[in-house]
């Protein structure tokens, strides 16, 4: 209640939260899945309108989560996700549809990452119902001189989408970093 946004008036969130879920691990642990369904209630949910944080009412959200992962052979790994979240009335940051699909191969000092995410249908505006898609692919490498030093590289929305993940706040286009890890 600090800073700008305060609001002495804020009632606390309140949430219940129902969740099933079917999980199983197969092929002597080298795959495995899991499939969720949900189903969310919350009231004096707390958002950020017109530079203030205030209580917004009412909140339902239903939805579906699935994962697996398989880790093909010592040096490889494969995994994907999917989410899809219907709500009563748009949320901020909350797309209806998230897809990722990723995987790493790692053999000696060696290791390379590579994921493609896509959302569809992310409320970045509650007022002018605004809603993004974008399609993210990101690519992490690193070598390990020794127990101790590890030299990486890394590329962020290497596709250099457009988007925002708050109405008026672009997202950096295609980025790329570099560093080395010390570990003591």
């Amino acid at each position: 209640y600090m800073f700008p946004p305060k609001n002495d008036a804020l009632r606390p969130e309140r949430l219940w939260n129902y969740e099933a879920t079917l999980a199983q691990t197969l092929c002597d642990g080298r795959f495995n899945y899991s499939l969720t369904g949900f189903y969310i209630e919350a009231e004096n949910l707390i958002q950020t309108v017109n530079r203030k944080n205030i209580n917004t009412g009412r909140l339902y959200n239903s939805g579906l989560e699935a994962e697996a992962a398989w880790r093909i052979c010592r040096a490889w790994t494969l995994n994907a996700n999917y989410a899809y979240l219907h709500t009563n009335r748009p949320v901020i940051g909350a797309p209806e549809h998230k897809l990722y699909v990723g995987g790493q191969y790692a053999c000696g000092p060696w290791s390379i990452s590579t994921g493609v995410q896509w959302f569809d249908g992310l409320c970045t505006d509650t007022k002018a119902n605004s809603r993004e898609h974008a399609t993210l692919w990101n690519v992490r490498a690193q070598y390990r001189a020794n127990r101790h030093v590890a030299l990486w590289v890394r590329g962020e929305n290497l596709l250099a989408q457009n988007y925002e993940l708050l109405a008026g706040y672009p997202m950096p286009r295609a980025t790329a970093m570099a560093g080395v890890k010390v570990d003591f």
